[in-house]
């Protein structure tokens, strides 16, 4: 990447990790609450905070993702300046990835909370593994594009296989 491209990325990284400390925050409260009620065997007491963590994230990082896509152009213009418009693309599709990790909801929390932290680590070693390969395919070729878009698409199949775990042990 030169270093226009990496400018362009950096931008768009740093509204994610604004995204992304409300997920921090809601995963912060609900794990006590979730290795307790799931070791007293009350899987509908799980359930219902699992439901509520999901409903609770959404509410927290849909308005944020909406304020990027629908105004992210005039924010990054007056954070960064308009010289970074071009970040904007990169914003939209990595606030994808981010909405499909938001509405799986806390699955890697999920299996730690209810002592299945071993499943998670194929799960962990497939993300990052997929994520190297695609952004190091995509990245030649598209530039911060393929950077962004191997981020976001290893983003979601993470979540994905670590939902199927969930699923599959824990019932939940």
């Amino acid at each position: 990447l030169d270093s226009e491209s990496v400018a362009y990325l950096k931008v768009a990284l740093q509204a994610m990790g604004f995204i992304a400390m409300g997920l921090a925050a809601t995963n912060t409260v609900i794990m006590p609450l979730l290795a307790r009620s799931y070791s007293n065997d009350d899987l509908n007491k799980s359930q219902g905070l699992l439901r509520k963590s999901v409903r609770l994230n959404v509410l927290i990082t849909l308005p944020m993702i909406f304020l990027m896509i629908a105004f992210g152009k005039p924010i990054i213009s007056l954070l960064f300046g308009g010289a970074f418009l071009p970040s904007y693309r990169l914003l939209v599709i990595l606030c994808i990835g981010q909405l499909v990790n938001v509405l799986m909801g806390s699955v890697g929390t999920v299996l730690y909370m209810t002592g299945n932290a071993k499943e998670a680590v194929m799960p962990m070693i497939f993300g990052l593994f997929s994520n190297i390969f695609l952004v190091s395919v995509l990245t030649p070729l598209y530039q911060e594009l393929g950077a962004v878009i191997g981020i976001s698409s290893s983003v979601v199949m993470w979540n994905l296989l670590m939902a199927y775990k969930v699923k599959k042990i824990t019932g939940l």
